[in-house]
């Protein structure tokens, strides 16, 4: 049953891509790289120190990637600070209120930092929606990595699979499906395309199409496909016996004539031990 939703923040919430990309750039420039929008989408959804790693090309020391990653936020706050609240992904502020109004236990779940996730839950005064806050400072792994929304889910009281995960980018969708939650795709930063070729359950361009049912709905659907699938909490040996069992429940097929049920001896067939003998007739 679903009981709780987790929220990616950027791209999900608010459709800022454009201010990232203008930041990413910025940064670049003062770095000595120029970068383009496509390297700086392809690495989206992961901390910045892998970012800086795979845009960048250069092998930072802590100290000094920390002091570039927080350049490259505070170039974005400064930007995005006065449009704010233009870049809320359409519906999503109203679908909030629903679920947290129906009793869902809601968490925010993004790579960025404390200050930018401040930002955006004091700006769009959606604050007491949450119930567990994990930002980058809260993990270890990066995207795809899905430790980001275990974490969620146990900050929640819950099960991963009880959870519906809001995604944007590759990685975060890549982590919620690792996650074994369901994911909802939304396409801001990638297009259906890009988000259906990953596998992501459901894909939304935002929320005003988007209620409780339907994604009450979308849930039962994707608890229906589960349940036959093999169980993840069973070791590979219990797998790999309860498949055998099936197997042998199923009626056989003879590969001659395409028609199915017990398997026949052939009549040519002899015991075993006298083919290629010779009877003798008796005297």
């Amino acid at each position: 049953m679903l009981q709780g939703a987790i929220f990616d923040m950027d791209g999900v919430l608010l459709d800022n891509l454009n201010f990232h990309l203008a930041a990413w750039r910025q940064l670049g420039r003062e770095l000595g790289r120029s970068l383009t929008d496509e390297e700086i989408r392809s690495v989206f959804g992961q901390r910045n120190f892998e970012m800086l790693t795979s845009l960048i090309g250069l092998h930072f020391h802590e100290e000094e990637a920390s002091r570039h990653a927080e350049r490259k936020e505070e170039l974005y706050r400064s930007m995005i600070r006065p449009k704010l609240q233009q870049t809320a992904v359409p519906g999503v502020l109203g679908f909030l209120r629903t679920l947290q109004r129906e009793g869902l236990r809601i968490a925010l779940a993004t790579s960025g930092p404390v200050e930018n996730a401040d930002l955006v839950l004091r700006g769009f005064a959606i604050t007491d929606v949450f119930s567990a806050v994990i930002t980058g400072v809260d993990v270890t792994e990066s995207k795809p990595n899905p430790e980001v929304f275990l974490l969620a889910a146990k900050r929640l009281g819950l099960a991963p699979m009880e959870c519906a995960v809001f995604e944007d980018s590759i990685a975060g969708v890549q982590a919620a499906l690792r996650a074994q939650c369901l994911c909802i795709g939304v396409s801001t930063t990638h297009n259906r395309l890009e988000l259906d070729n990953l596998g992501t359950h459901h894909i939304i361009t935002n929320f005003k199409a988007l209620s409780l049912d339907m994604l009450r709905q979308i849930y039962r659907t994707h608890e229906a496909t589960l349940s036959r699938r093999p169980d993840p909490s069973r070791n590979d040996f219990e797998n790999s016996r309860r498949s055998r069992e099936e197997l042998r429940q199923r009626p056989r097929r003879n590969q001659k004539h395409g028609f199915t049920g017990e398997r026949k001896s052939s009549p040519k067939s002899r015991p075993r031990g006298t083919r290629g003998k010779i009877r003798r007739p008796r005297d």
